[in-house]
């Protein structure tokens, strides 16, 4: 990290840890093939102290044609979750404009009944796609 010029501490991934952190680094690699910019989670947890209750995996910034940035959080699902962990979906648009889930066949079931129980129309700021990232499918 010191190497990097980055403040973080290092870690070494657990086994369990590496698909999600490799999933992850191809949805960014996705966003900034696009031009969009990118705020991984340790960045969003910089600062936070202790353990924040759920951060996403990261946040694509991106402007609009009227100059205005949108902040979208992205969360990458790699393995089915239960309703009650999907559902911090409402605490997640509370603070970004938007939530891109990349999940998995089987995963993105829940994420989308999750989303579809959403109130005040919250449903049309969750979208979910497909991982792997097309773009991506040859290096995954």
């Amino acid at each position: 990290m010191r190497a990097a010029g980055r403040p973080w501490r290092p870690y070494e991934p657990t086994l369990a840890t590496c698909a999600q952190r490799h999933a992850v680094a191809l949805v960014r690699a996705e966003g900034e093939a696009m031009g969009l910019g990118w705020i991984c989670e340790r960045e969003l947890r910089q600062g936070l102290g202790g353990r924040p209750l759920h951060l996403p995996d990261g946040v694509v910034l991106s402007t609009d044609p009227n100059g205005k940035t949108w902040r979208t959080a992205v969360e990458v699902e790699l393995t089915r979750k239960t309703e009650a962990r999907v559902a911090t979906i409402a605490a997640v648009l509370k603070t970004y404009d938007a939530v891109v889930y990349r999940g998995a066949p089987g995963a993105a079931t829940v994420v989308q009944r999750a989303a579809a129980a959403l109130p005040d129309g919250g449903a049309a700021r969750v979208h979910v796609r497909a991982y792997p990232p097309p773009t991506l499918v040859e290096v995954a």
